[in-house]
């Protein structure tokens, strides 16, 4: 077994015990809303309804609006001109 890096342990520790709420930017954004998100119950219920509906919410938009995919789409020219 390796030697015991107290260090990195230290460290470990430290991060363990870090303010995530003082990120910001897009970062803390996102912090934020997990921890919306994952407070006690009825939130897991909440994010599970949530979920759902988004998945059904964006397969019915797609379905109403989304313009479909071309794999092999005709980009050969029909004629060419030799000068």
């Amino acid at each position: 077994m390796d030697a015991i890096d107290h260090k990195i342990i230290g460290e470990l520790r430290h991060n363990a015990r870090a303010n995530y709420g003082d990120i910001g930017g897009i970062v803390g954004l996102y912090v934020k809303v997990l921890k919306f998100f994952v407070k006690p119950a009825p939130m897991p219920l909440i994010t599970a309804i949530g979920s759902v509906v988004l998945l059904v919410g964006a397969a019915m938009l797609y379905a109403q609006h989304g313009t479909g995919v071309i794999f092999f789409p005709n980009v050969d020219p029909d004629n060419a001109r030799v000068l």
